[in-house]
């Protein structure tokens, strides 16, 4: 905590350098924060003064600018380049209005339906991508008899596609599916849902999930869930991509190449074979379907974006730490005992049923928390913030809290950048020690002492533990957390990093017929702004 008189001491830093910094151009943001060394957050506050574009000593004396100061007041100053976000807004290209609040929208619970646990025996295959992602996936496809039943976040036409369209190969075979309605952004999966038309036509029920303001979800249909035939379901934290699902299987060729885990994201899967789950998500994605129908997506003017040049260091992927290793699935045939976790449903006490478990689960961790996830939003909603603070509580009575997070330098929808997200954490209390970054980061897991896990597609954002539709599994079961705390200690010494150099600027908006100039990569925005 800090005292009265830092806090003074701070505000009239940071009032001098606004009024010494604040009409320089070449300035975007300044703001109180944290000074950053070798590429990593410290404990020394410092006013942070964001710049177009960090140059070097070099650099300043041949373009003569001036040097910006090295302290205000009783603080000493951060300078960096600015983060790709702030970047783009400096061009006028917010992102956060494009934003959704996180507030609910009109959802109510589904009254014939119930978010209770089952202890059966069930057969199971968890597995992780980009080791056996679409294998998995593909066989399970296969079995489907006469319905499958499903929804998607994102979908591009390619070889997921051709697998469902196979799947549904002989007569009286159906595919219903709900999908997040992505216009101006993420056009794929409108391109996909119009291939799937023409390849399996009158099988093909489809609608787009009420989304939007004054719909039943407020701000994204996020989940991935396929059941076939009440008998088996497909749960994910993947989309229906290349990037997601590649048609590869490092771990079944017992590859040592690194490069898919460097093009590609890590996910964790679920297949399992249990007709009282397959049969509850069967369900509820019905319920989505008909509540989408009597509340249908209303579909607004498609955004113009441009495109911009972003220079070619922001793609830059980094090697492997140490030697490479594929996971094989894990394959089950016992008595599991698992919880279904479902946004933006909430149970009796008006509690909301995801956030609730999973601050449970945090509660009851006697020596390990491993938390990977591609968001790690601090937000201010109650519920919400119970979780993280029951983390923060956990890690200084010296359990081992460890969390992963996506780096947001390659995934800049809405997000600030990386520097001001750790801030943020650290802010809140958080051993920066024991965080880290990684790219293609795209799972949403929590592990406890190597006996419980939570899997699935809830972001640690308000919007995405609340609001959107989204769907998780809590597993009770030592040998299937034992399996995702492996991939966890391997993706935390192989993958991920204490990093957060922001050291790409230069950004600008490409004219019309414009060309590439050397060293800068042309980017449209709306594929900016698609999420994985």
């Amino acid at each position: 905590m800090f005292s009265t008189s830092k806090r003074a001491d701070e505000r009239q830093a940071l009032a001098i350098a606004q009024r010494a910094l604040s009409a320089d151009p070449d300035v975007l943001d300044i703001h109180l924060g944290y000074r950053f060394k070798n590429g990593w957050i410290t404990d020394e506050r410092v006013v942070v003064v964001e710049l177009r574009q960090k140059l070097s000593p070099l650099e300043v004396r041949t373009t003569r600018r001036d040097l910006v100061p090295s302290r205000f007041g009783r603080l000493g100053v951060d300078v960096r380049t600015g983060g790709l976000a702030i970047q783009l807004a400096d061009l006028g290209l917010d992102l956060e209005e494009l934003e959704a609040p996180s507030k609910g929208g009109q959802y109510r619970e589904p009254k014939h339906l119930t978010l209770a646990p089952v202890e059966e025996r069930m057969q199971a295959v968890f597995h992780v991508s980009p080791d056996a992602g679409f294998p998995t996936l593909k066989k399970f496809l296969g079995r489907v008899k006469s319905h499958l039943t499903a929804t998607i976040y994102e979908w591009e036409p390619t070889h997921i596609s051709t697998a469902i369209e196979e799947a549904m190969e002989g007569t009286g075979k159906t595919l219903t599916m709900v999908t997040m309605p992505h216009f101006g952004i993420a056009q794929g999966t409108q391109d996909a849902v119009a291939d799937m038309r023409k390849r399996i036509g009158k099988k093909f029920k489809h609608v787009f999930a009420s989304v939007g303001y004054g719909k039943l979800i407020p701000s994204a249909y996020h989940i991935k869930v396929a059941s076939r035939d009440g008998e088996e379901f497909w749960l994910s934290s993947g989309n229906w991509k290349d990037s997601n699902q590649a048609d590869i299987n490092p771990a079944g060729e017992h590859s040592t190449d690194p490069a898919p885990l460097l093009k590609h994201n890590r996910e964790w899967h679920a297949v399992i074979a249990n007709p009282t789950l397959a049969d509850l998500f069967q369900r509820y994605v019905e319920f989505d379907f008909d509540e989408a129908k009597r509340l249908p997506f209303t579909k607004g003017p498609a955004a113009a974006f441009p495109d911009v040049f972003v220079p070619e260091a922001a793609f830059f992927q980094k090697e492997v730490r140490g030697a490479v290793r594929y996971f094989e699935p894990l394959e089950l045939d016992q008595v599991l005992e698992i919880q279904p976790l479902l946004t933006p449903d909430r149970d009796s006490n008006q509690k909301h049923i995801f956030v609730k478990f999973a601050t449970e689960l945090a509660e009851s961790a006697m020596r390990r928390i491993l938390v990977e996830n591609q968001s790690f939003s601090i937000g201010e909603q109650q519920e919400y913030e119970e979780l993280f603070s029951t983390l923060i509580k956990k890690q200084r009575d010296g359990i081992d809290v460890r969390i992963i997070f996506r780096d947001p330098r390659q995934f800049p929808r809405g997000a600030e950048t990386l520097q001001r997200t750790l801030e943020k954490v650290k802010e809140f209390g958080f051993d920066m020690g024991h965080v880290k970054v990684q790219k293609n980061c795209h799972t949403k897991g929590i592990i406890v002492d190597s006996e419980q896990v939570i899997l699935g597609s809830q972001n640690l954002t308000p919007a995405g533990s609340l609001f959107n539709r989204d769907a998780s599994l809590l597993v009770r079961d030592a040998n299937v957390a034992s399996y995702f705390e492996k991939i966890f200690e391997f993706d935390w010494d192989h993958l991920a990093a204490q990093e957060a150099e922001e050291a790409v600027g230069g950004i600008r908006i490409a004219k019309p017929g414009e060309p590439t100039p050397a060293g800068f990569r042309r980017v449209s925005v709306s594929e900016l702004l698609s999420q994985d």
